[in-house]
């Protein structure tokens, strides 16, 4: 008899039954699928998300290889990969329900302070659950209000435009950016540690730096510029009010000390 090949269901996704088992469409297809393959079924269960009590999709991997056996090494990869791809579907439903709720900025398309808040407090529960971390980043504009007086409304109204499309391409599609007030955006980074979120931070400072802003002669430093905190659990707090409150702390204190810089 020719030896089948094995196929891997991954339900990382999928809420768990009222029995503590799949959801009846997974065991059909299952057994549809045993026609022809051997089935091994992996079912991991992730709470704390959003997607917890909603059926958000399926995932099947298989390969050419006959008697093929996944190994521990292999499950738990893959489990890994199921795990992000939960994330990614929740952060999509999450980004339209944020539409839908209007926590949108009006003048930068950015979310705004409620949303970011929110979005924190979410990744903080799951970076906690799951020893994974997450850092946070608040960048804040020096001397803004010169700014806006020398130049007017308008002209302002149009940096900050310029400023949130900068940090945008800047960052990754797992990541959050809000324009929290009139000149302080904040950065929610899942995933990243407070290394790896101050490399980012860096990065967009010196881009914004090097931009040639039109009236920013006017300024203070000659040039328009930002400063920045950083904050990361868990090291700076294992709540959204913590590591909010350490990276605003350290915002003001890169503005004590001459600005145009980042303190993390």
């Amino acid at each position: 008899m020719k030896s089948r090949k094995r196929l891997l269901v991954l339900t990382s996704t999928f809420p768990r039954w009222k029995d503590d088992t799949d959801p009846p469409f997974v065991y059909e297809l299952c057994l549809r699928l045993k026609k022809y393959y051997d089935i091994h079924v992996l079912a991991p269960h992730y709470p704390g998300t959003a997607i917890e009590e909603q059926l958000a999709g399926l995932l099947v991997m298989g390969n050419n290889l006959t008697d093929f056996v996944y190994q521990k090494d292999d499950l738990e990869l893959i489990n890994i990969f199921g795990r992000q791809i939960a994330i990614a579907i929740e952060n999509d439903w999450l980004a339209k329900e944020a539409e839908s709720l209007a926590v949108r900025d009006k003048l930068t398309g950015l979310y705004n302070e409620k949303y970011i808040k929110n979005c924190l407090k979410e990744e903080i529960k799951r970076a906690i659950m799951y020893q994974r971390p997450c850092s946070v980043v608040i960048l804040n504009l020096d001397d803004f209000e010169i700014y806006k007086k020398n130049n007017g409304e308008l002209a302002a109204e149009s940096i900050l435009k310029k400023i949130a499309k900068i940090i945008s391409e800047n960052i990754t599609d797992i990541d959050r950016l809000a324009k929290s007030d009139e000149d302080i955006f904040t950065l929610v980074l899942p995933e990243k540690n407070k290394g790896e979120a101050v490399k980012t931070a860096e990065k967009i400072r010196e881009q914004i730096a090097e931009f040639s802003f039109p009236g920013e002669k006017a300024q203070p430093a000659g040039k328009l510029t930002v400063s920045a905190g950083v904050s990361a659990n868990p090291i700076d707090g294992l709540t959204a009010i913590d590591l909010l409150d350490v990276a605003s702390t350290s915002a003001g204190k890169a503005k004590k000390e001459g600005k145009n810089r980042i303190v993390g």
